[in-house]
């Protein structure tokens, strides 16, 4: 009786484990379809690989992928790069990144816009993708010897894509958008040139890691709650490293925002830094103590400062 225990208990354990995974362990094109395989299952994602605009795709770890798009026009080169991740029946659209390069000015310019969409697998296509209103628009701003500036405007707000030239290396800043237009700061791209003509959009996608961006944004009383909230929405879509710069950033400002504490041990906790994530749950239970709302604290909180 006491063996038949033993043996029900790892059944349920492996199969929790089973079930937990949602890594994808393989991924290639059938000619205009993506196939992915994962836990023994095909995931086959039909027309996503357009071939009019030069589609790619890359396995960046056993959880994400990215696919991407080139668009050649009269003038302008744009490299479209969809940060994309599997969920049960659905792909999460993490961010979008654009860089595009315009030929008449020598002119390199882009932006990256974060979102909490959702498609499910069946209605996922080329068609459904590229409908995510990530297009910003743009005018080309300042052309001069060593830098470049194009201005981005979303519906509500706009930004700068400024690009400066070194001695061997152009460093592109873009500006970051959350999907409500609100802007949540700048990041930064290297190109590895010595002239503005020289740039080209033949990138090797696995560049596209987001350690590449460097976030910045100001805090204050009238945007701390609006970014707060992008900070956590961004977590809960597994933009864990842009989630946790923005709570940092919030803390410096802001010490004693409790809630930041928790959404900052969620991010690092998503992002694999399990010490740096007890430390902000340390800090969370402890501000909650003193405000007398022990009873509110999450379950997981406990469990994962063990």
């Amino acid at each position: 009786m006491r063996l038949k225990y033993v043996f029900c208990t790892l059944l349920l354990l492996v199969s929790s484990f089973i079930k937990a995974q949602s890594n994808i362990y393989d991924i290639h094109k059938e000619g205009e379809d993506l196939v992915i395989t994962t836990n023994g299952r095909d995931i086959i994602l039909r027309k996503v690989l357009n071939g009019n605009v030069g589609a790619e795709f890359f396995l960046s770890d056993k959880k994400n992928f990215h696919i991407v798009y080139h668009y050649y026009g009269s003038y302008t080169k744009s490299m479209i790069v969809y940060s994309l991740y599997l969920e049960e029946n659905a792909i999460g659209v993490k961010h979008v990144l654009h860089l595009n390069y315009d030929d008449r000015e020598a002119l390199p310019f882009g932006w990256i816009y974060y979102c909490t969409d959702k498609i499910s697998v069946q209605d996922f296509n080329y068609d459904s993708l590229t409908s995510i209103k990530s297009q910003q628009s743009y005018d080309i701003y300042e052309i001069k010897e060593y830098s470049r500036s194009t201005l981005v405007f979303s519906d509500k707000n706009k930004a700068y894509s400024k690009a400066v030239k070194s001695r061997d290396k152009i460093l592109l800043s873009l500006p970051l958008f959350f999907q409500d237009g609100s802007i949540i700061g700048n990041s930064e791209f290297i190109y590895n040139a010595q002239e503005w003509h020289d740039l080209n959009m033949n990138f090797s996608v696995d560049n596209f890691n987001i350690d590449y961006f460097k976030s910045t944004m100001t805090v204050d009383k009238k945007n701390v709650v609006s970014l707060n909230d992008i900070a956590y929405y961004l977590g809960k879509t597994k933009n864990y490293y842009i989630s946790y710069m923005i709570l940092e950033n919030i803390l410096t400002v802001y010490p004693k925002r409790m809630v930041a504490y928790i959404n900052l041990g969620d991010a690092y906790w998503g992002y694999k830094k399990k010490e740096k994530a007890k430390k902000a749950y340390q800090q969370y239970i402890t501000l909650m103590t003193k405000s007398g709302k022990t009873s509110l604290i999450p379950k997981r909180v406990y469990e994962r400062v063990k």
